[in-house]
């Protein structure tokens, strides 16, 4: 009976894994290209339509937040999806439909609040990708639910390919500009939503159910505006630093919050993908236990690049960017922790989200934000970029921090057992840290500080925690292990006593299992040896 319970676990335990592989090969391979992308049309086209662009693509990124109301999250975490596709597609193309509609209508005022009137006709046509996006919330519930990483991966690859070759050609034989960029993009959602309905063998359902509807807007609709206050959260330190310090200022900044984002994204990205369906299936009580143990992983892996950026962020920003860029060393090494916080952060809120707390994520972002705007002011002004990085990581121990903990606490996660998985990987990043800054202070060469500080935090930080990596992947930990025999105990101590075996080590207080029977306590321990998601 134990083996029949513990199979279905075991089996989404190996889908998870198999999973985030995919998904991050996927984030890494996906920015990778992206740079390269960048890189060719950065040589073919002017700063001027690069602006037009940016333009565009901020407006698209904000409303996409917006085009599922946040249903796609409702279908993949209910266990009774399938029945709710026809009304959350239909809600969902509506949406998507409305928003691209005002979308072009507002594009020239759009265009010209954010500077740049040329940018209309881009907007316009790139609106058109909100609609097909809301088209394709089912076949995409359906690759997340499945874990089909592995096929999501060749989709985005092949439309990337095929987006990013239209928009060379039309640059280079037909000089289109910020347009080519804009048609690219939109045919590049087209191929991305046509090859999920191919792969997964789904047809576009439409249809409503008031009961439905009704829930699914219930959940989505928070989601959605803490998707876009999450936007604001990540943006409002350019507003503060733009306005006050000018774009010089900015631009130091800018390298340096991307540079130290850029693997938290990918990170942040491939656990999403597979942490809300996997969370979605547990119940509440395997559910907070599988979470503590991702959490201590997800911050151990997050915590990797705090310990080698925050100490090498002089030769980092030397050897890749040059001496002209060193005003970013210090916001770079503040920014370098404040990376490892938003992989947490955003676990959290899968996590709340797979159990249906959206409205609780919702209000996280909405404290988040209003402490976060005095605060940027007050250290843009006291401490410049480096007062920009202290005010988010304040602000992150203070306030979002605390407020994560509360909704947690409410779906069985206590504040106590998160302290005790978080407390190995900080101090082995704090001392690994501490010996890269150490071991580099001599050397002078900005490309040898890089490497050999690299190879001595890695090594430093993996050796504190190679018992403690092995215990969390193979089982969940020794914390799991003593409850398991402390379980036991009890167990065969009351067994003992009603049934009338062995009653003078009972009285005694001597478990059973002491005694020779060791393949019971064996069965009990493999019982909870389980890792994430199972």
């Amino acid at each position: 009976m134990v083996v029949e319970a513990a199979a279905p676990a075991e089996h989404l335990g190996g889908r998870v894994r198999r999973g985030l592989a995919w998904g991050l090969i996927n984030s890494i391979t996906m920015r990778l290209a992206s740079l390269v992308l960048g890189i060719v049309l950065a040589r073919l086209l002017t700063p001027e339509a690069f602006g037009v662009f940016a333009v565009a693509m901020t407006v698209q990124t904000i409303l996409m937040n917006f085009a599922d109301l946040g249903m796609n999250a409702d279908l993949v975490r209910r266990p009774d999806w399938q029945h709710r596709v026809p009304t959350v597609a239909s809600i969902s193309l509506l949406s998507g439909g409305l928003l691209a509609a005002a979308m072009i209508a507002a594009a020239p005022t759009l265009a010209s609040s954010l500077g740049s009137d040329k940018a209309a006709p881009a907007i316009a046509v790139m609106s058109l990708s909100l609609v097909i996006a809301a088209a394709g919330v089912a076949p995409l519930a359906t690759i997340q639910r499945e874990f089909r990483q592995s096929q999501f991966f060749f989709i985005v690859a092949t439309s990337f390919v095929v987006g990013s070759s239209l928009t060379i050609a039309l640059v280079v034989f037909f000089d289109w500009g910020a347009m080519a960029l804009a048609v690219g993009k939109l045919v590049e959602q087209g191929l991305t939503v046509g090859l999920q309905f191919a792969v997964t063998r789904t047809r576009l359902r439409l249809g409503f159910n008031r009961v439905v509807a009704r829930s699914a807007l219930a959940f989505g609709l928070p989601l959605s505006g803490a998707n876009a206050l999450s936007w604001l959260v990540l943006n409002v330190d350019y507003i503060v630093i733009g306005r006050t310090a000018g774009a010089a200022t900015l631009g130091l900044y800018v390298l340096a919050f991307n540079l130290a984002g850029g693997p938290v994204n990918a990170l942040v990205q491939a656990v999403r993908g597979v942490a809300l369906p996997g969370f979605s299936r547990l119940d509440r009580a395997d559910s907070a236990e599988k979470f503590v143990t991702s959490f201590s992983l997800v911050l151990a892996a997050g915590l990797v690049m705090s310990v080698l950026l925050a100490p090498l962020a002089l030769p980092t920003i030397t050897f890749v960017y040059g001496p002209k860029w060193l005003g970013s060393v210090g916001a770079l090494g503040v920014l370098a922790v404040f990376g490892a916080m938003r992989v947490v952060f955003d676990l959290m809120a899968t996590f709340l989200i797979a159990r249906g707390a959206s409205k609780a994520v919702l209000l996280v972002q909405v404290a988040w934000l209003v402490a976060l705007v005095p605060a940027m002011i007050l250290g843009v002004r006291a401490g410049g970029l480096v007062g920009a990085g202290v005010a988010h990581i304040a602000v992150g121990f203070a306030v979002v921090l605390p407020a994560y903990m509360l909704a947690l606490n409410r779906e069985g996660v206590r504040f106590r057992a998160l302290v005790r998985a978080a407390l190995p990987p900080i101090g082995a990043a704090l001392l690994a840290a501490a010996v890269v800054w150490v071991a580099t202070q001599a050397i002078d060469v900005s490309w040898q500080a890089l490497v050999l500080g690299s190879l001595i935090g890695i090594v430093a930080y993996i050796a504190q925690l190679r018992r403690w990596l092995r215990s969390r992947l193979s089982g969940g930990g020794p914390t799991d292990r003593q409850h398991s025999i402390r379980q036991h105990r009890r167990t065969s101590r009351s067994s003992a006593d009603v049934h009338g075996r062995r009653p003078e080590r009972a009285a005694r207080g001597v478990p059973p299992w002491r005694s020779g029977r060791r393949g019971s306590h064996r069965l009990v321990r493999d019982r909870h040896s389980r890792s994430p998601f199972g």
